[in-house]
């Protein structure tokens, strides 16, 4: 028995030891107002770890002083000023617009450490209160010109609903509610204007046209995967915030996709404005995959781009793929009316199970 203790211990020593990897003990303890904490995710260098962790801070200093929950990194822009760097946040409804900019901030404790061959930073910045005060000031004024732009759009929204025009009366809408993704949802003025347009959007969903019911049918099968958009200038996938496509006015832009299976394909897109629904595939660039396709799809085409039209506000661009195909003429670029509710019943009538819808909201931002 004496042995057998003997060698569990040797063994025990031989066995390499595992780095327990621990967060800095400063991390874990509570500080009073004006210190933020930040962790990045794991990175390849130190330099992209730190920077992350800092961006990790701001958002808990915009998520505890102003209450926005700002989930996506990519709309913090970072800018140098001579030795100063600033961290600009940027707005989801306004390009080249910022409802306020870190301009004074002091890291105080930062640790990188090494972590599964990757590096993972941990910092503790510091808001001087004057500071706080003039970002407060900012975001007041930003306030008032989002609320005053969130009116009129509300005002359209409203004449679209009495007109019966509900497709578009819902993209006005959701064109609101992204409007206030800047601002605290519990500030009153906010939340009223919340809870207008979420009850305005569900009683457009129970006396939905076929239209609207395109935009709530469940895929019945999985035939699209991996649907992404891509800046056709640099060829760079485009950014997304929840379930939100933003472009700027003017960009050109292309769509990617893949189909696991042959299967027809149908992109379709209602722009805010024309409250038309136009057929961007197949077009008379492909002509040859207007049947049954398989494999990564680019739409207009690999060379084709669309550009994002002017004025801003929601789109929706819908992804269709039948064993069937559908009675489009692909060389008429406007659906005609009757297509939304054909298709539906089409649906309805092969029990469900033969087709995959897929919506993509894309705001465009003037």
């Amino acid at each position: 028995m004496k042995r057998f203790f003997i060698f569990i211990f040797l063994f025990l020593c031989m066995c390499p030891k595992r780095e327990i990897l621990r967060e800095p003990e400063w991390f874990g303890k509570i500080y009073p107002p004006g210190f933020y904490k930040g962790i990045s995710v794991l990175c390849e260098d130190k330099k992209e770890a730190r920077e992350d962790a800092i961006l990790n801070a701001l958002q808990e200093f915009g998520s505890k002083e102003f209450g926005i929950r700002i989930k996506s990194k990519s709309f913090w822009k970072k800018s140098e000023v001579g030795e100063n760097v600033y961290y600009k946040y940027e707005s989801y409804a306004f390009k080249e617009t910022y409802p306020f900019v870190v301009k004074n901030y002091q890291i105080r404790k930062e640790k990188i450490m090494r972590e599964k061959g990757k590096y993972r930073a941990y910092v503790l910045i510091y808001i001087p209160d004057e500071e706080v005060s003039r970002i407060r000031k900012d975001m007041e004024e930003y306030k008032k010109m989002v609320l005053e732009h969130a009116g009129r759009e509300f005002k359209k929204a409203d004449s679209l609903f009495e007109m019966g025009n509900y497709p578009m009366a819902r993209a006005r809408y959701e064109t609101i509610e992204n409007l206030l993704k800047n601002l605290n949802p519990f500030d009153p003025q906010v939340k009223s204007m919340l809870d207008r347009v979420k009850g305005k959007i569900s009683l457009i969903k129970k006396i939905a046209p076929p239209e609207v019911v395109l935009m709530e049918l469940k895929p019945g099968y999985t035939y699209i995967s991996n649907i992404r958009i891509i800046d056709a200038e640099t060829g760079r996938e485009v950014k997304k915030e929840g379930d939100i496509y933003y472009v700027d006015a003017g960009e050109w832009i292309r769509f990617e996709f893949d189909v696991l299976e042959e299967v027809y394909i149908y992109v379709l897109s209602l722009w805010k404005e024309e409250g038309e629904l136009r057929l961007l595939f197949p077009n008379r660039y492909v002509e040859e995959k207007k049947g049954k396709i398989r494999g990564k799809v680019a739409v207009p085409s690999d060379t084709i781009a669309v550009r994002a039209e002017p004025p801003g506000g929601m789109n929706y661009v819908f992804f269709i793929a039948t064993t069937f195909p559908l009675n489009i003429d692909y060389k008429n670029e406007i659906l005609p009316d009757e297509f939304p509710s054909e298709f539906v019943e089409t649906v309805k009538r092969k029990a469900g199970i033969y087709y995959d819808i897929r919506m993509l909201k894309v705001y465009i931002r003037e």
